[in-house]
């Protein structure tokens, strides 16, 4: 504890009892320890001096007392200890240092040293109360800007003096206001920015002490501006907009809800140009998975009709066709880009009608001749071998495609001719069997238009125009075809 040295020196008193001995009693000084709850012991240090010609003791001290200025403490402070030598002997021209120690209340003000009346009645002013020590002490060491030990002491002045309790709170914040603005100024010397995170700290603790303080509550909204403006410089938007929205916190500026509308303009562009780019980014993925094969297959079934253009007769086919497809020029373009392929194709179809319709169909006389099967299967097909061209428009869910086609195109029959008047039928008196039964061969288009759904399902209509040369005149022809396919494809 900190001593409190007087330079006054008080005579309490001096009087003769039993020698010539007389004594000055001078006051040293004070010490306050052992604050506990409510109470603090209070040293008192005293010089006693034989000014006599004779030893003696001074024992004016039996008569010594402690008293306050309010009487409601005096009955609750008690002498606890004092010095053992204090009643010796002093030698003429000597001294003796001792102490009185004093357990009193610290609230407990005007704090007097008393002498009863059998001694004098002399009294003497000792100290104003522990609890206006404290704030003088606390005072002291604000005054020189010594603002954490200061914030200390006042919190000791807080748990001692619940009189002065909403006064001392607004002194505790001003000293937690004073330190943030001290790192503040270091910040705008130094530009160190974690000084400004403590600043915040410092003023947010004043705030707990002082919840009306508007100037507190201006200096962090404006830290919290200046953090915010740092990351908007910086380009760290979302965090410049955390850091305004705080500054409204505590000061609800126009300014900043300016800063705050721009930043919120500027994040939905960003947020817009994020979205465009990570859509693009998905196009350009389905895109490479779209183009990625360069070469495939296709596999298709169908059922249609063939028509004789020379006897205008139709009849029912079944188609079977594979496709070999080979990229050509793939357009870079994201939306609907054009793909361009060489497509190579085969094909078998099968006659599936009747004997009466295939004769009219290769408008043969059957009043003349008869037809006559020579082994299994379809008694009429055609193939087909093609090279062309083919577009399409690639899609991840939908790709339409269109494929034209050039190339050879075959008859194979599995039947004999015999006149009708042959009245055995006999093979051998056929007049085209050997004939007949051979490939004839031409040349035609194949156009198609197909539909690719999903990542193999194909769905599509094949037109074919087509003639063979034979030297037989009924199949000597021109013929077209019609077909719905369906099938799967890896292109």
């Amino acid at each position: 504890m900190k001593k409190l040295l007087l330079s006054i020196i008080l005579f309490i008193n001096v009087i003769p009892i039993f020698s010539q001995a007389e004594f000055k009693i001078a006051f040293d000084h004070i010490e306050w320890k052992k604050p506990i709850n409510d109470k603090v012991n209070l040293e008192i240090y005293l010089k006693i001096t034989n000014i006599g010609n004779v030893s003696g003791a001074c024992e004016d001290l039996n008569g010594i007392w402690l008293y306050s200025s309010d009487s409601y403490y005096n009955y609750d402070m008690a002498l606890l200890e004092y010095n053992k030598g204090i009643l010796q002997d002093i030698r003429a021209g000597g001294s003796l240092n001792c102490f009185l120690i004093f357990n009193v209340p610290k609230a407990a003000n005007g704090l007097t040293l008393k002498f009863d009346q059998e001694h004098g009645g002399a009294a003497k002013f000792i100290t104003d109360s522990y609890n206006k020590y404290l704030l003088d002490e606390a005072e002291y060491l604000y005054n020189v800007k010594n603002y954490p030990e200061a914030i200390k002491m006042f919190k000791d002045c807080l748990s001692s003096d619940v009189i002065q309790k909403e006064n001392i709170k607004l002194r505790i914040a001003d000293c937690y206001e004073k330190t943030g603005d001290l790192l503040f100024e270091d910040y705008q010397s130094y530009k160190i920015t974690d000084n400004l995170d403590k600043a915040i700290i410092n003023y947010k603790q004043s705030l707990n002490y002082d919840s009306k303080s508007v100037s507190t509550k201006d200096k962090i909204a404006n830290i919290y501006d200046i953090l915010g403006d740092n990351q908007f410089n910086a380009v760290n938007l979302a965090s410049a907009l955390s850091f305004y929205q705080f500054s409204l916190d505590y000061n609800n500026s126009a300014v900043i809800n300016g800063k705050i509308d721009n930043i919120n303009k500027e994040l939905t562009k960003k947020k817009k140009s994020e979205e465009t780019k990570k859509n693009n980014q998905k196009k350009w993925e389905e895109y490479d998975e779209l183009i990625s094969p360069t070469t495939g297959f296709t596999f298709t079934s169908g059922i249609g009709y063939n028509t004789n253009q020379n006897s205008s007769e139709s009849v029912p086919f079944w188609n079977l066709q594979m496709d070999i497809p080979v990229k050509l020029y793939t357009q870079k373009k994201l939306n609907s880009p054009l793909n361009v392929f060489l497509n190579f194709e085969g094909g078998y179809s099968g006659f599936i009608g009747t004997e009466s319709q295939l004769y009219k169909y290769l408008n043969i006389g059957n009043s003349l001749y008869t037809l006559k099967r020579n082994t299994n299967g379809p008694p009429f097909s055609e193939y087909y071998v093609n090279g062309g061209v083919g577009v399409s428009i690639l899609s991840q869910s939908l790709k339409p495609m269109l494929i034209f086609s050039y190339g050879v195109y075959g008859q194979s029959t599995l039947f004999n001719i015999s006149p009708v008047s042959d009245p055995i039928n006999d093979p051998s008196n056929n007049l085209y069997g050997n004939i007949l039964s051979q490939v004839h061969v031409g040349q035609g288009f194949n156009l198609e238009f197909s539909l690719k759904i999903g990542s193999a399902f194909i769905i599509g209509y094949a037109f074919k125009n087509y003639s063979i040369e034979s030297n037989l005149y009924f199949l000597k022809n021109n013929y077209s075809a019609h077909y719905f396919n369906i099938g799967l494809s890896s292109f």
